[in-house]
């Protein structure tokens, strides 16, 4: 698994978004309910990383990191006066790779309390980084 292959980002459109948070607060039919929201397209980070580049006519050398290298990295560049990796970035990466643990019927199967960040898929987190690869 790597930092820069590993996950998939969604676009959203903000205005979108806010409707759709207003129409699940105001409908009580959507009480632990899961909405997954998300434009057309999903890129990986590397793709962003890429796509960023090539519109700021930057060349950078985009490297794939083990999370296990990133880890250790990131205890070290914390402490820079501009931190470029730290142990949260790592973690929230990871962790964005987390489906929620959901019952038959796609209730949640734990309060979002119980369950924190959900199930780490570490076969879908490894599959979309050898698709990057």
């Amino acid at each position: 698994m790597n930092l820069l292959g590993l996950i998939a980002e969604a676009e959203y459109d903000t205005g979108d978004v806010a409707a759709a948070v207003v129409r699940a607060l105001e409908d009580t039919g959507t009480r632990g309910k899961v909405y997954e929201l998300g434009g057309p397209g999903t890129y990986t980070f590397r793709a962003l990383m890429e796509f960023i580049l090539r519109e700021t006519d930057r060349r950078r050398l985009l490297l794939s990191v083990p999370f296990g290298l990133a880890r250790v990295q990131s205890l070290f560049l914390q402490f820079l006066p501009s931190p470029l990796l730290t142990p949260d970035q790592v973690k929230c990466k990871l962790l964005a790779s987390a489906h929620a643990a959901v019952n038959p019927d796609s209730t949640l199967a734990y309060s979002i309390f119980q369950q924190g960040a959900g199930l780490v898929n570490a076969y879908d987190a490894h599959q979309e980084s050898q698709r990057e690869e």
